[in-house]
């Protein structure tokens, strides 16, 4: 059984990206305290004068925050042909754990299955490679590295995410699930590879859920934790679907693209660990996951 424990004051960073405003939403309804940090604010030097934003707006000067949980999700978006702009995002962790070190009892923060890199098959946390990554997977191992290492050397508790292949509503960008919708949604053509690999998909809300149990559970030590729902399916059929719900069917071209060099056939999460440490299980399906996606963007274009 997984031992809760009365949650400290969370700090979320990313909390106005795809995730983190689904992770807002979560705390907001359990009636969790949560405060938001812009981590811009760590660069130029500006950090040990920055503040973080309570829910009701009020702004409170981080030096007086102390045995704190920080929730780090702020990333770049995962550009895949150059290294630059994850590594700034490793140095900004550096600069933020340095800077305000004294004031996280705890760090929880998101990893990828990019880290797996060409690994295949149902994927258990070690599994992780260290070379023959794409740059954002590179980028999340790096930071990985980097969390650990501040952890041991500051006797401090930290937990990474890997979260597999996450859709939904708010989501942005070039992935093939985003990039499907909004193909969709403006009715031009959408161009494919055959989408004969297996993924494990997961409902950010699903995500959210997950990153809100891990702040209340009573883990130490620093830990890996995937975040997936254990299935795996092939990303032609998710598109499919995609195209019944959004009335799509001709616009979708598959086949136009080869598969990425050394992409594998399957990844799919091993969720046991997930479960053990803070008790997570997903439990939103893929078919429920895309039509709470399909209503919600609905909503959001007046019903069109």
């Amino acid at each position: 059984m997984v031992r809760m424990q009365s949650p400290s004051t969370v700090i979320l960073t990313g909390a106005s990206g795809f995730i983190g405003q689904h992770v807002m939403r979560q705390f907001t309804e359990q009636q969790a305290g949560c405060m938001t940090l812009d981590i811009r604010a760590i660069e130029g030097g500006e950090a040990k004068s920055s503040s973080v934003r309570a829910a009701d707006g009020t702004l409170h000067d981080f030096s007086e925050v102390r045995d704190c949980t920080l929730v780090h999700l702020a990333w770049c978006p995962p550009v895949r042909d150059t290294l630059r702009p994850h590594a700034r995002q490793v140095k900004l962790l550096a600069e933020l754990l340095e800077a305000y070190g004294d004031s996280f009892g705890r760090v929880i923060a998101l990893g990828s299955a990019e880290e797996y890199g060409s690994a295949g098959g149902r994927l258990q946390e070690q599994d992780a490679m260290n070379s023959g990554l794409s740059p954002y997977g590179w980028g999340k191992r790096s930071a990985q590295t980097l969390l650990e290492t501040w952890c041991g050397l500051n006797d401090k508790a930290g937990l990474w995410l890997r979260p597999f292949t996450v859709y939904g509503e708010g989501q942005q960008g070039n992935m093939a699930v985003p990039y499907a919708v909004r193909q969709a949604l403006q009715r031009e053509v959408a161009e494919f590879s055959d989408g004969t690999q297996q993924r494990d998909f997961i409902h950010v809300d699903d995500v959210a859920r997950a990153i809100y149990l891990a702040a209340g559970a009573s883990w130490t030590g620093f830990n890996v934790a995937n975040l997936g729902t254990g299935t795996g399916t092939r990303l032609r059929d998710v598109l499919e679907q995609i195209a019944v719900l959004f009335d799509a069917k001709d616009l979708f071209r598959y086949g136009v693209y080869p598969m990425r060099p050394g992409e594998p056939d399957v990844q799919v999460a091993a969720t046991e660990r997930a479960t053990e440490l803070f008790g997570f299980t997903a439990e939103i399906n893929l078919d429920e996951g895309l039509r709470r996606m399909q209503q919600a963007i609905r909503q959001q274009h007046g019903g069109s």
